[in-house]
């Protein structure tokens, strides 16, 4: 239209300006007033125009054919450029459908995440072609995503019956029955995957995960170690060694090894966080653990656990202050949070022995945890502290049933039964402490006052040597009671 529009404009100025005065025209003319819809300015009047009859000219659309659609989404396709190569293939698959321009269809909108866009295009697909295994693939890709997750089943099942050699499929339900916990199910497909694509490092990783939950920790850490080989930069790949290291084989500096080198790639995991913490807390190294205790309280403000274990780092540090704020924060997250009342007993029994504020810190705790051995033993002491033997009797006796051979357990059993003249019931729980540790000074002092009450004063001073050789002082107070025989 612009053409012809200048043509005329170009003819009306000439005639005008061999008649008359010339005239300024903004714009270019006619052509542009009205095709801007705007009126015309002029710095004079000039003789008006003679009326020109204008036909628009038919506009001739290029209209291309299915095929050529798709030989379009096919170049976009292979430039990555998948928003270009959807619009063509969708324009295909209007004028024709054809497998090839609906499969692509539902691949794009996986690969967006627009899973229910893709199935109705992988349904038609399948429609056209039900032996391609792609297809069926995609299918169960969306299915999955979108939770239906036994159809996705299917469709893999499906994938792998028309050809075996896939390694797709047999990954996804490898992953699916890992999430299911059928992990004998889960490793057979893995395999599969790995058979058919052997530097598919996503399935040595889920495979590593796998054998972990089987409680095969060396073939995890291999399993592993091959998906970060096959790709150095596998975050989750890390963290799964990270987990075999923390929670199979409990060694705590290669967990955090592992981990920190996964925090890299998901700085902002809050388990690995707080998993590396605790694991400098196992290791004794509290300054080091509470940087990571605090990323994972950023994590998750409502972390009990972190506070917990924050408390706990603090209370190490003899950081009293610190410990019971950490605490108390666990406590209004959850306030029937038996850790965090049995850790700030901890904090009045190591750090400033108050213990009656102890034992009902941990008289609390012992209601919602009834089985904690730490918490039953400092409570026996406690009462034996107080003069309640009798009572500390009975939670030392629930302590040793859990922890039979905890030193402090037996000697604080031991000193219960001698303050309640019981000797013949103190012997044997002293005799098992010392012969399970030689060098156990309270276990030799208490079974030495069981021999003084007793009267057996050679059997009296044979502690008293023992004692001789680990703690003179001890050995002492022993000779003064003989002495006193």
């Amino acid at each position: 239209m612009k053409s012809c529009f200048t043509s005329i404009a170009v003819a009306v100025l000439f005639v005008l300006s061999v008649i008359a005065v010339s005239a300024q025209v903004e714009g270019g003319g006619g052509g542009r007033a009205e095709s801007s819809g705007k009126s015309v300015n002029t710095t004079f009047k000039a003789r008006p125009r003679p009326t020109v009859k204008r036909t628009a000219p038919k506009r001739i659309l290029l209209k291309k054919t299915a095929a050529e659609y798709e030989a379009e989404g096919d170049r976009y396709y292979e430039q990555k450029d998948y928003d270009s190569a959807l619009v063509a293939y969708e324009n295909a698959a209007k004028l024709k459908p054809s497998y090839r321009s609906l499969y692509r269809i539902g691949w794009i909108n996986n690969d967006f995440s627009e899973y229910a866009k893709a199935l109705p295009a992988l349904d038609r697909a399948i429609a056209i072609d039900s032996s391609q295994s792609a297809a069926f693939t995609e299918r169960g890709y969306a299915l999955r995503r979108l939770g239906r997750v036994d159809e996705a089943i299917t469709a893999f099942n499906q994938s792998i019956s028309i050809n075996s050699e896939e390694y797709v499929p047999p990954f996804e339900l490898g992953s699916i029955y890992e999430e299911r916990k059928l992990y004998p199910d889960a490793e057979r497909f893995l395999n599969q995957s790995i058979k058919n694509k052997s530097d598919n490092d996503d399935a040595y990783t889920e495979l590593g995960i796998v054998q972990r939950q089987l409680g095969r920790n060396p073939d995890a850490v291999r399993s592993l170690e091959r998906a970060i080989e096959l790709d150095p930069e596998n975050g989750r790949a890390y963290m799964g060694l990270g987990d075999v290291y923390y929670y199979g084989t409990k060694e705590y500096q290669k967990a955090i090894d592992a981990y920190t080198k996964g925090l890299q790639y998901d700085a902002d995991n809050g388990v690995a966080a707080f998993n590396i913490g605790y694991s400098y807390n196992e290791l004794e190294k509290f300054n080091e653990a509470l940087p990571y205790l605090a990323k994972a309280i950023k994590a998750d403000p409502n972390d009990f656990s972190a506070y917990v274990e924050t408390g706990y780092a603090y209370r190490k540090l003899k950081n009293e202050a610190q410990a019971m704020a950490s605490y108390q924060k666990a406590l209004q997250i959850k306030p029937d949070g038996a850790s965090a009342l049995l850790g700030i007993g901890d904090v009045y029994f190591e750090i400033e022995k108050k213990y009656p504020l102890a034992g009902d810190y941990y008289r609390r705790g012992l209601a919602l945890r009834p089985n904690s051995p730490n918490a039953l033993y400092r409570l026996g002491y406690v009462y034996n502290d107080a003069g309640n033997y009798a009572q500390a009797l009975d939670v030392l006796t629930k302590a040793q049933k859990l922890q039979p051979t905890w030193l402090r357990i037996m000697e604080e059993l031991g000193y219960s039964y001698i303050q309640l003249k019981r000797f013949d019931d103190a012997a044997p729980i002293l005799r098992q402490a010392t012969s399970t540790y030689p060098d156990a000074e309270l276990a030799h002092y208490y079974m030495g006052q069981v021999f003084v009450a007793k009267r057996n004063r050679n059997a009296a001073n044979n502690e008293y040597r023992e004692l001789q050789r680990i703690n003179s002082e001890y050995a002492g107070k022993l000779m003064d009671m003989i002495n006193k025989m």
